[in-house]
């Protein structure tokens, strides 16, 4: 998915189809299975900007929501390197480095 333009709030959080990035991150850890996936393509549409997204996204890749890892280790190569420099916690830093360094990885 392509990055698009990524429009802001008055208060500075990034948007995308009118919506903040934090109801973007609440669909996606709260929503059920289709929910979750527009929040997750809204994500990666926004790119670099929603590192914010990044515990949610990582935390899902420890858990067992399979059918939900390609979305979201896609929306974590959309957010780029920053993904794993912006989260206090060392293991999901750890976690998103690993996600990001298998994108490129042949199988």
């Amino acid at each position: 998915m392509p990055i698009k333009r990524v429009r802001k709030t008055a208060g500075g959080e990034p948007m995308y189809g009118g919506i903040p990035l934090s109801r973007w991150i609440r669909d996606f850890r709260e929503g059920g299975f289709e929910t979750r996936i527009a929040a997750a393509e809204a994500i990666e549409a926004m790119g670099p900007e929603t590192r914010g997204a990044v515990p949610a996204l990582v935390g899902l890749l420890q858990g067992k929501e399979t059918g939900l890892f390609p979305t979201a280790c896609r929306t974590l190569g959309a957010i780029g390197k920053d993904a794993s420099a912006k989260d206090p916690e060392e293991g999901i830093r750890f976690a998103a480095e690993d996600a990001l360094g298998s994108l490129g990885k042949k199988r």
